[in-house]
């Protein structure tokens, strides 16, 4: 399996009987990390716009039914915390499956920019966010 790059989805059958990842940009403090965030298909009170939601009190951007054929349900990923998981452990981990399909990079670009303006990311993943929008995009 190739090296994650932003905007790749990811599905753990074991975590939580299942639950999907979007690769986000390089981890600016280890280098052999990459930053995922998570998804959920539960709102939790989140607004339900297709679209970014970082000002609220759980920052999200909300993918509508139909933006990703992968994802059947609306999703909603979770922008208060980037989480650093070793570039290996895509390639080595069987239970970490790739999706067929991947975010398009226009939509890819919307969700870094919008984790960027989330006040529950730390400011370095903050930064490394808009860097990876801005590289891409």
């Amino acid at each position: 399996m190739d090296a994650p790059l932003a905007g790749h989805l990811y599905f753990d059958p074991n975590l939580f009987d299942g639950h999907y990842f979007i690769v986000g940009p390089d981890d600016p403090v280890q280098t052999a990390n990459v930053l995922v965030f998570c998804c959920t298909s539960k709102d939790h009170g989140r607004p339900s716009e297709h679209g970014c939601h970082a000002a609220f009190d759980l920052p999200s951007f909300h993918i509508e039914v139909g933006h990703v054929q992968e994802l059947t349900l609306p999703t909603w990923v979770q922008l208060d915390e980037a989480y650093p998981y070793a570039r290996t452990r895509f390639t080595t981990n069987a239970n970490w499956q790739y999706a067929k399909e991947k975010l398009t990079l226009p939509l890819t670009v919307e969700v870094l920019r919008c984790a960027a303006q989330s006040e529950g990311l730390a400011s370095i993943d903050a930064s490394a966010c808009e860097a990876e929008a801005d590289l891409i995009g």
